[in-house]
C-alpha cells in the first residue's frame, strides 16, 4: 500500500450548513425567550407563568443535552461526524441559563422599580411640614409645594461599603424636631462632613421625589436618618425615602428606558458571541482532513 504523501493537499470536510444555520439562531432564540419572559411585564403580572416558560425551555435544552452526550458516545459511522446536536445543545444550555440569570437581574434592577411606581400613587402639591411619611406610605411619586428644599446642613451618612446618603426634605412650615421626608443616594456625599450631592440636588427647579424601592438599600438609608436624628435632634417617625427630581415621570422612565437598553444590547452580544463561536468551530472542522 503506497503510503499517504503529508505534503499533498488535505480535502476539506463538507459542512452541514443547515445544521451550522441552527447553531447559529437556537442557542440565542432560546436566549431571548428566556430573556424576554422574565425581564418584562409577563414576570411582574405572572412570575410563575414566567418562570414556567424560561424552565421549560430549560428543561428542553437539558434533555436534547443528554440524548447528544448518549449519542456522541457511539461509533462514528452510527452517530456521524461532526455531532452538530451535542455542540449546539451545550451552546443552547449555556444561553437559557444565561438568560434565566439577566432576566431576572434586568427585572430586579429596572423593570420591577419601574411596574412598581407605575402602579404607587401619585401626589401633588405635599407639604412636608403638614404632612407625615405615615399618611403617605403609598406614595410613588411626590410633587412638593413651592417652598419645598433640601436641607443640606443637616445631611447623614452611612458607610457599609456603599456610602448612603440622606438630607432631609423640608418647607418653612417644617417643624424642627420632625422630618419624616428625606433625598437619598448612594456613594453621593462623604461620611466626614456630608455634602450631599445626590439626584438633582443643584437644579433649582427640583421640587418633587421618586421613591426608593430597592429593599436591600432602605435598613441603610434608616441607619443614616438614625445619625441624623442623633446628631442634630430630630425625629423621623415614619420616615420615607426618595430621589431628589426636578419631573418624578423622567425619573420612572429611566428604569423603562434602562432595562430596555439592557435588554437590546444583551441579545445582540449574544447573538454575536455565538455567531463567532459557531462559524469558528465550522471553520476547524471544515480544516480539518478527510
Amino acid at each position: 500500500m503506497k503510503p499517504a504523501n503529508p505534503f499533498a493537499p488535505q480535502r476539506r470536510r463538507r459542512l452541514n450548513l443547515l445544521a451550522v444555520g441552527l447553531n447559529i439562531v437556537v442557542p440565542w432564540a432560546s436566549f431571548t425567550v428566556v430573556y424576554l419572559a422574565l425581564s418584562f411585564s409577563l414576570h411582574y403580572a405572572m412570575p410563575p407563568l414566567a418562570w414556567m416558560v424560561a424552565l421549560t425551555i430549560l428543561g428542553v435544552a437539558v434533555v436534547t443535552f443528554l440524548r447528544a452526550s448518549a449519542a456522541s458516545k457511539m461509533p462514528p459511522v452510527e452517530r456521524g461526524e461532526p455531532s452538530w446536536l451535542y455542540f449546539g445543545s451545550i451552546l443552547t444550555l449555556i444561553a437559557v441559563l444565561a438568560g434565566c440569570a439577566l432576566g431576572d437581574g434586568n427585572y430586579s434592577v429596572y423593570m420591577e422599580p419601574y411596574y412598581n411606581l407605575k402602579d404607587l400613587a401619585t401626589y401633588k402639591d405635599v407639604n412636608p411640614g403638614k404632612r407625615t411619611g405615615q399618611g403617605l406610605m403609598d406614595a410613588g411619586k411626590i410633587y412638593f409645594s413651592n417652598n419645598t428644599k433640601l436641607d443640606l446642613s443637616r445631611a447623614m451618612a452611612f458607610k457599609n461599603q456603599v456610602m448612603f446618603c440622606v438630607a432631609p426634605i423640608v418647607t418653612t412650615d417644617t417643624p424642627d424636631s420632625r422630618v419624616d421626608f428625606w433625598a437619598v443616594g448612594t456613594d453621593c456625599c462623604d461620611g466626614l462632613k456630608p455634602q450631599f450631592r445626590c439626584g438633582q440636588y443643584a437644579n433649582p427647579y427640583a421640587r418633587a421625589g421618586v421613591r426608593t424601592l430597592y429593599n436591600w438599600e432602605r435598613p441603610y438609608y434608616r441607619l443614616a436618618v438614625q445619625q441624623a436624628e442623633a446628631a442634630y435632634g430630630l425625629t423621623a417617625l415614619h420616615p420615607v425615602f426618595f430621589t431628589w427630581v426636578e419631573d418624578p415621570l423622567d425619573g420612572l422612565n429611566e428604569y423603562r428606558d434602562n432595562g430596555l437598553k439592557w435588554f437590546t444590547l444583551t441579545c445582540m452580544v449574544v447573538f454575536i458571541v455565538n455567531m463567532v463561536v459557531v462559524v469558528s468551530a465550522a471553520t476547524i472542522y471544515s480544516k480539518l482532513g478527510a
